[in-house]
């Protein structure tokens, strides 16, 4: 979850005149989701015997979805009927953090549960067993998201009454990320690596994408705050004075020294809260962005500053038509 400067204070001059400031804070914002698996198995079209081949699959994800603490998880289909256990050092999508029984709070008569109900058992159950499963401080500005995986109405009529904690990776836009090693061995910075260009969604920011596609920001360079500021806790104004100068060097050294005045572009960068930095988050990015026409919105720019200079290009038109 990432809190943003208010609109108006998004685009601030820099002290270099040949370039314009974009100014942000911690991490982009997000709600705390709750996961909402349904495991409905369909029948592959190709295979030589279909029964068991669908059957081999919902043992597997049975066994997942029923994993212990520790187990991470990952599917490819948008049911999740494929989930399966890999090894947390291999790409993963979930990491499982507790199995909780809330049979006691909702009983065998208990109507299957809302969503913000969902929510609200997440936080108030989940969320408390993090920073012992990590065995340290956890950030909640940072790259990971407390998420469940809850039971289907079916399953909830049958007796499950199981709450699966675990850990997450969602992008701007709702999408899942994969992580690749155990979550306790995490930087929970909220960092892209440089060349990762993130979409724009209406006037927010989105998931990664293509950078020769219409996208909000473009990642530059990854800078350690740490090694600038050994002594503990830099102010805001502290952490923008040092990254207005060395994100201007980590972008040229990125862009082989091209204006972005030039090209109607501006530097971005994050900046990190004190509760973030004592969860260990000393990572930020400092980003590229398009020169909006006011100073409330985000405006698009298509192809990477990194290969060629970048053009500014219009909203795409609204649809008229349906989705």
């Amino acid at each position: 979850m990432i809190g943003w400067m208010s609109r108006s204070e998004w685009f601030r001059p820099g002290s270099s005149p040949r370039r314009t400031r974009l100014l942000m804070t911690g991490a982009f914002v997000g709600a705390l989701l709750v996961l909402a698996l349904s495991v409905m198995f369909s029948w592959p079209v190709e295979v030589n015997n279909p029964i068991a081949a669908v059957d081999k699959e919902a043992e597997r994800a049975d066994k997942a979805f029923n994993s212990p603490a520790g187990s991470c998880l990952t599917w490819t289909k948008a049911d999740a009927s494929d989930m399966r256990e890999v090894r947390c050092e291999q790409p993963h999508l979930f990491e499982m953090i507790g199995v909780l029984d809330i049979s006691k709070q909702l009983g065998p008569q208990a109507p299957f549960p809302g969503m913000q109900q969902w929510r609200e058992f997440t936080e108030e159950r989940c969320t408390p067993k993090v920073n012992d499963y990590l065995g340290k401080k956890f950030d909640p500005h940072g790259k990971l998201s407390v998420s469940t995986l809850r039971p289907t109405e079916e399953q909830w009529a049958e007796g499950d009454r199981k709450l699966r904690c675990g850990l997450k990776r969602t992008s701007p836009g709702g999408e899942l990320q994969e992580l690749t090693v155990p979550a306790a061995e995490e930087n929970q910075s909220d960092v892209y690596q440089p060349g990762t260009c993130l979409a724009l969604a209406g006037n927010t920011v989105g998931d990664p994408i293509d950078c020769e596609k219409a996208h909000a920001f473009e990642m530059a360079s990854v800078v350690d705050l740490g090694k600038k500021f050994t002594e503990g806790f830099p102010s805001e104004g502290d952490q923008n004075s040092f990254l207005d100068r060395e994100c201007s060097k980590r972008v040229d050294e990125y862009s082989g020294s091209k204006d972005l005045k030039e090209n109607s572009l501006v530097l971005t960068w994050d900046t990190r809260t004190k509760e973030s930095w004592e969860a260990g988050s000393k990572l930020v990015n400092c980003k590229i962005a398009a020169k909006p026409k006011d100073k409330t919105s985000l405006a698009p720019v298509t192809g990477s500053f990194q290969k060629a200079p970048p053009t500014s290009s219009k909203p795409p038109k609204k649809s008229t038509g349906g989705k």
